[in-house]
């Protein structure tokens, strides 16, 4: 994939559409490709996470053990809060068919964020939206991540 293909993909990202075109570019640079397989695992729930994922083509599912959470396609992002605060994956995330993946690892978000530090304002902000969008959800997590498991 191109360079100025990769920049056109984030900018239509609300993560980084408020992003410089000389900061996407750089941006660009760091982002790594993977290809992938259909049925292919690309994060395990309770693996350490530290990596951003964006959709270039292909089609993804999100699953909590037999629950579908959503299906991504070309644009979507996952990973976003794992590469802003390495943790463990809240959720398993596997290929549908085959794909292109660009990723960002912590390291380079962190460049990034130095390099241009208003982008940590629009980080922020896209944040706050994503969970003004469904605080149900955010509620509903933050309760069931308090209860018992069952061996």
């Amino acid at each position: 994939m191109r360079q100025l293909e990769k920049v056109y993909l984030l900018k239509q990202t609300p993560l980084f559409m408020q992003v410089k075109g000389d900061h996407l570019m750089a941006l660009a640079r760091f982002m790594e490709e993977r290809y992938t397989q259909p049925q292919e695992v690309i994060v395990q729930k309770g693996d350490d996470g530290e990596t951003l994922y964006l959709v270039a083509a292909g089609r993804f599912q999100v699953s909590n053990k037999e629950q579908v959470l959503a299906q991504l396609g070309t644009g979507s992002l996952f990973g976003e809060l794992a590469a802003l605060v390495p943790e463990k994956r809240t959720a398993t995330v596997s290929s549908l068919d085959e794909g292109l993946l660009l990723s960002l690892s912590h390291d380079a978000v962190q460049s990034l964020i130095l390099l241009q530090p208003e982008i940590a304002l629009d980080i922020i902000e896209y944040l706050v939206r994503r969970i003004r969008e469904n605080p149900y959800q955010m509620y509903t997590k933050t309760i069931l991540a308090q209860l018992p498991t069952r061996p």
